[in-house]
């Protein structure tokens, strides 16, 4: 589940707001459509924004901030229906403001580890961490950075924090893997707090400047992973963690049975509806079929 609001701007400036939202790498812009409630004859358009967080926030008072005199009137309309204004307040004021309306998110969004947090300009942090993962109640949307190779139709609701000595090469297993999207990476500052990168973040030059991300993000459907960098000269332990469980359909189940044996991957169980299989990195993936997803007719292995 994400946070929900409309964003009222001036039609003319519909696509720059656009930009300034997608800029942000966990949120996105669902719909964009002409204002209600103000007349027929009103210059607004309305820009449905969708959030796992609340740096949007910032994103877009940043933008708004730079437009010249005289600005325009450009609000918020929560889901409450109450239309905000950002020249009503200053940002965390706004960030405050969405909580409140829509108080569900923050006992529903996956929190993973200490990175899920509403990072805003100047170093702020929006939310305390918290340790608690809350599984989620719906499928998530989120906004993908580095496409799948195969998308596998994971089902259930699962959160997976895993050590890794290299980022890129742990986001290419995992989205060759699992179907893994990227959906966005963060760097730790000197006073260890995560801060979203740069767009257009690259492995190799982040390598070189050593400015490396230190945390990655990776979604599909409803399984979510926290990815941690901790040096490539670091050695992992062998996980003792249970396996995490994740329910597929049958075709999807025989494709990841198959990988595995093509990679000569560690299994730890197999059976007809049952894989327990060991990745690189030492985390056990249960995979069980879900036969309620299978369609009818498909043969059972």
């Amino acid at each position: 589940m994400a946070y929900r609001f409309l964003l009222e701007v001036p039609e003319a400036m519909v696509d720059d707001a656009n930009i300034a939202i997608n800029s942000v790498p966990d949120a996105q812009v669902l719909l964009v459509r002409n204002s209600h409630g103000l007349g027929f004859d009103d210059p607004y358009s309305d820009l449905t924004v969708a959030a796992h967080s609340l740096g949007v926030i910032g994103a877009i008072y940043d933008w708004y901030e730079q437009l010249p005199n005289p600005k325009p009137e450009v609000g918020l309309v929560l889901h409450s229906g109450q239309r905000v204004p950002l020249t009503a307040g200053a940002r965390a004021d706004m960030v405050r403001l969405v909580r409140r309306d829509q108080p569900w998110v923050e006992r529903t969004l996956p929190k993973i580890g200490d990175h899920m947090r509403d990072v805003l300009p100047g170093g702020q942090i929006g939310r305390e961490a918290t340790e608690q993962w809350i599984p989620s109640s719906e499928p998530q949307a989120f906004v993908s950075l580095v496409a799948p190779t195969r998308k596998l139709e994971l089902l259930g609701n699962v959160q997976v924090a895993v050590k890794v000595p290299d980022l890129d090469r742990a986001e290419r297993y995992y989205v060759d893997f699992l179907g893994m999207h990227v959906v966005g990476r963060e760097r730790k500052d000197r006073t260890g707090n995560y801060h979203p990168v740069e767009p257009g973040y690259d492995h190799a030059r982040a390598l070189s400047t050593g400015t490396e991300a230190d945390v990655s993000f990776l979604a599909n459907g409803q399984i979510t992973m926290a990815l941690d960098r901790v040096g490539r000269g670091a050695r992992l332990q062998r996980s003792a963690e249970p396996p995490v469980p994740i329910r597929v359909p049958r075709s999807t189940f025989m494709e990841i049975k198959g990988a595995a044996l093509v990679r000569g991957m560690e299994i730890d169980g197999d059976g007809i509806d049952v894989l327990a299989v060991r990745d690189i990195y030492g985390l056990v993936w249960e995979f069980t079929v879900d036969h309620s997803a299978t369609p009818a007719g498909e043969l059972s292995a």
